[in-house]
C-alpha cells in the first residue's frame, strides 16, 4: 500500500495533462453512464458464465469479506472504487503521460497495473486460475480507462467501479 500511495503522489506532482477529478463533469450524465455500464458488466458476467469468454466477465468475492460486514461493504462498495480510480486511471495515467506515452499505450499499461494490483486481491470465488482474475481485472480497467478518457472524467469509471464490486459483494455473502 505504501508503494501505491507512493505513485499517487509522484504522479500527482508530475506535470501535464491528466483526466481531471471534477472539471467539466457532467456529474449527473458521468453518474447515469457509469450505473449503465456497470449494469452491462453484471449481465454480460451472468450470461457469460461457463463459455469461452468467461474468464474476462468472471467475478469473484474480495479478500476483505475477513472485515466486519459494514466496513468490508464501505471498503469495497465505496472506498476501493475511488481510490483506485484516482490512483490508476488519475495518478498512474498522468505519471504515464508525462514521459510521453501515448494515450492507447498508457490505458494498456494501466490496465496492467490494475490487474496486477488485483492479481492476489481474491481468496475465493469462480475462478479456475490466477488468469482469471487478472484478465477480468485487465478487461475492466480498460473499459474503465476508455469510458475517463472519452469522457475526461473519473466519475463514471469510479460509479461502474462501485456498481460491479456492489454486486460482487452481495455474490460473496450468497457463498
Amino acid at each position: 500500500m505504501a508503494v501505491f500511495a507512493a505513485i499517487v503522489y509522484i504522479a500527482i506532482k508530475a506535470k501535464g495533462p491528466g483526466i481531471e477529478f471534477l472539471q467539466g463533469t457532467n456529474w449527473i450524465a458521468d453518474i447515469i453512464f457509469g450505473l449503465v455500464i456497470g449494469a452491462v458488466w453484471i449481465v454480460l458476467a451472468l450470461f457469460l458464465r461457463g463459455t469461452f469468454f468467461s474468464a474476462a466477465f468472471s467475478l469473484g468475492v474480495p479478500s476483505t469479506f475477513s472485515l466486519l460486514p459494514s466496513f468490508s461493504f464501505f471498503v469495497v462498495a465505496i472506498f476501493a472504487p475511488i481510490v483506485e480510480t484516482l490512483g490508476f486511471e488519475g495518478a498512474l495515467r498522468k505519471l504515464f503521460h508525462s514521459f510521453g506515452i501515448r494515450p492507447i499505450i498508457t490505458t494498456i499499461l494501466v490496465a496492467a497495473a490494475f490487474s496486477a494490483f488485483h492479481l492476489f486481491a481474491f481468496t475465493r470465488g469462480s475462478y479456475q486460475s490466477v488468469t482469471s482474475p487478472f484478465i477480468a481485472a485487465f478487461v475492466f480497467s480498460l473499459i474503465a480507462g476508455t469510458i475517463a478518457l472519452r469522457r475526461n472524467s473519473l466519475i463514471t469509471p469510479i460509479v461502474f467501479h462501485s456498481i460491479a464490486n456492489i454486486f460482487v459483494y452481495f455474490v460473496g455473502l450468497g457463498q
